[in-house]
């Protein structure tokens, strides 16, 4: 975890960087560059398991696996499919005459056709890193391989969790309205989730802010029951509800990588609404301390 904290720190520091050289405010930096770290994690995960698939493909040749692969065989294997045009090598590979933020756009245009659930909840916001459409494309070359390096590219795809948590965090603490907007401290997570301990059925959050009680509840269930992540995520249904729209998209996204269902996670207030009628419904609630609420 101590190699974890430094190439995070590292990260942090070069899109920092490229922050200062595009003018913009550290929160209209951060849409974007979350943009980026969701298509990187996603197209690691899909890279994994599209060699998992070619794999089991050729060792049940012809006539026991009578069809070319197909998106259904990636779905069921719990990840976000991507086209060519959607993947991260793809858009490295394009030539500087190309307009990259309209190919990133594009991208995330052509996961939400594939992927459903993730209809109208990516980034499209990737022309603020450009000054205009005759920019250069440098921030979004730099933005795109400081995530490509070969420190990020050793690691494990679902450590890039632990990079989205981190960069989260320090977007929170950048801007105090949004402290306890979307960021639960993973300490505070922790403790509630081995008090809890939801190892299956239904789990709720009536505050569910951007996704880490439900991921962490998955990493509960891999390690003291000894699963798979497409294991586990059959073991329960997550069911949320969260007042801010941005935190709401933050939560679907992170769930979608996971390989768990975010139909069930909600743009309401819990303090004045039930959107879910949960009294009684679910076999397990799990919220934080409102600690930011005076």
């Amino acid at each position: 975890m101590s190699n974890i904290s430094h190439i995070e720190n590292e990260l942090w520091k070069s899109a920092d960087s490229l922050r200062a050289m595009s003018n913009l405010w550290l929160q209209q930096f951060a849409e974007p560059v979350l943009g980026v770290i969701f298509l990187k994690f996603a197209d690691m995960r899909f890279q994994e398991v599209d060699k998992e698939l070619k794999a089991e493909q050729e060792k049940n040749a012809w006539p026991r696996w009578p069809r070319p692969l197909s998106k259904a065989d990636y779905l069921a294997k719990g990840v976000v499919y991507l086209t060519e045009e959607a993947q991260y090598q793809y858009l490295l590979d394009l030539p500087e005459s190309v307009n990259l933020w309209e190919a990133l756009n594009d991208a995330m245009k052509l996961i939400e056709e594939h992927n459903p659930s993730l209809s109208g909840i990516l980034s499209k916001s990737f022309h603020k890193l450009s000054k205009n459409i005759n920019d250069n494309n440098q921030i979004i070359q730099w933005l795109l391989k400081t995530f490509n390096s070969k420190k990020m590219n050793s690691l494990e795809w679902d450590v890039f969790g632990n990079i989205y948590e981190y960069f989260l965090g320090k977007f929170a603490l950048a801007d105090g309205q949004w402290s306890g907007e979307f960021f639960t401290p993973r300490s505070l997570v922790k403790l509630i989730i081995g008090i809890i301990e939801p190892f299956h059925w239904t789990i709720y959050d009536p505050a569910c802010g951007s996704w880490w009680m439900f991921v962490q509840s998955l990493e509960y269930i891999k390690k003291h029951q000894d699963k798979t992540l497409t294991e586990a995520t059959k073991d329960i249904a997550v069911y949320g509800q969260e007042k801010n729209e941005t935190t709401v998209k933050i939560a679907k996204l992170s769930l979608a990588i996971n390989g768990l269902d975010s139909s069930h996670i909600k743009e309401w207030n819990s303090f004045t609404a039930d959107h879910h009628q949960a009294l009684g419904k679910f076999d397990y609630v799990m919220a934080n301390p409102p600690f930011n609420v005076k």
